[in-house]
């Protein structure tokens, strides 16, 4: 028996060849599974929180308009730091 051979370095573990084609062969799958669950967490979790939050006329993200509005900064209190203590910024 040869000393680089598969099972004289890993102990009988798979090639990489064989790894490969388990790769090949479940990666669809597990794709598939994978964005399944990513869209059955959306439609069971995000959709509904949505949908009720506009039922009840939240607006977390400030979108709506307001044509009386001069600005539409928000306004920060304590204002912040002073322009001049920025110097190190790269």
């Amino acid at each position: 028996m040869q000393a680089d051979s598969a099972e004289a370095i890993g102990g009988g573990t798979p090639s990489r060849d064989a790894a490969g084609a388990a790769d090949r062969r479940f990666g669809t799958c597990r794709r598939l599974l994978g964005l399944g669950a990513a869209t059955a967490l959306f439609f069971t979790a995000v959709v509904p929180i949505g949908l009720v939050m506009r039922v009840f006329g939240r607006d977390k993200l400030r979108l709506r308009r307001d044509a009386g509005a001069a600005s539409y900064w928000i306004g920060r209190d304590p204002p912040g730091p002073a322009p001049g203590s920025m110097t190190r910024q790269r």
